[in-house]
C-alpha cells in the first residue's frame, strides 16, 4: 500500500466535517482530540482508553508511562477532555461512553489512582 500525502495539517481549533479539532499532548507528540459541540460528541483518540469489557462498565485507563511522550501533559488532556461532559466519548481503544457524568468521573478517578 502506497502513502497517501498529507495536503493539510491539523491545528487547534481546526474544523474537520463538523468537529472541532482538539490539540491533546501527552500520549504522543501531536496527538489529536475531535469535538462536535452540537451533540457533544468527542473523539479522544489515545489520551484515554476504556477497558471496561460492557457497555455497563466504565474503567478508564492512561497510556502506560513507558508509552506516553509526556506523562503530566497526557493527565492534562485527560482533564481539559473531561470538562468538556461529552455525552458520547469514543477511545482509540475501547466500548463508547454514553453518560457525561460517568465519563467526568471516571476521568477523575483515573487521575486520582496514578497519581
Amino acid at each position: 500500500m502506497s502513502a497517501h500525502p498529507v495536503t493539510r495539517v491539523l491545528r487547534e481549533g481546526d474544523s474537520v466535517e463538523g468537529f472541532e479539532v482538539l490539540e491533546v499532548p501527552g500520549h504522543s507528540p501531536g496527538a489529536l482530540a475531535f469535538w462536535r459541540q452540537r451533540d457533544r460528541v468527542l473523539v479522544c483518540g489515545d489520551v484515554l482508553g476504556n477497558v471496561g469489557l460492557h457497555r455497563g462498565r466504565v474503567r478508564l485507563v492512561l497510556p502506560p508511562a513507558a508509552l506516553s511522550w509526556d506523562v503530566e501533559d497526557n493527565r492534562r488532556s485527560a482533564r481539559r477532555l473531561a470538562a468538556l461532559r461529552p455525552r458520547l466519548a469514543c477511545f482509540g481503544h475501547g466500548l463508547a461512553v454514553t453518560d457525561p457524568g460517568r465519563f467526568a468521573a471516571a476521568v477523575d478517578q483515573v487521575l486520582q489512582a496514578s497519581s
